[in-house]
């Protein structure tokens, strides 16, 4: 499966019929950086990615309005062992709207960080 990094105001885009390159954290870093206005999910699924880029992610966003962002999709980086850093964002208030947190398929994580449990509207938690 196919890295495919998206910020979406509405429904997702078709899957890209070829492959794309695991993202530089500078992709996502500069839409961040523009703002997530309306923004309703965040997709980072499949992208092969470990701590060290889940870090940057959570540094950024205790950096950037997100007040909108319903959804993040973490699913199927097996390399992810950590979430402390994520944890640590939403002690600091990131991602207060989230309902959906997929975290499916991460087979490296053993544990979830108790701050995701000051997720008031989170309402589906995907760890299978």
């Amino acid at each position: 499966m196919s890295c495919a990094i998206w910020y979406a105001a509405s429904a997702p885009p078709a899957p890209r019929a070829h492959p794309s390159p695991p993202p530089h954290p500078s992709q996502y870093n500069r839409t961040l950086r523009d703002g997530f206005g309306a923004r309703k999910w965040l997709e980072y699924g499949s992208c092969g990615w470990g701590d060290a880029e889940v870090e940057e992610l959570a540094a950024t966003l205790r950096e950037v309005a997100h007040p909108e962002v319903g959804r993040l999709d973490l699913s199927e980086n097996r390399e992810l062992t950590s979430l402390a850093a994520l944890g640590a964002a939403v002690g600091g208030g990131a991602l207060a709207s989230l309902r959906t947190l997929d975290l499916s398929n991460c087979s490296e994580l053993t544990s979830l960080p108790a701050e995701l449990a000051s997720l008031a509207s989170l309402q589906t938690l995907n760890v299978y």
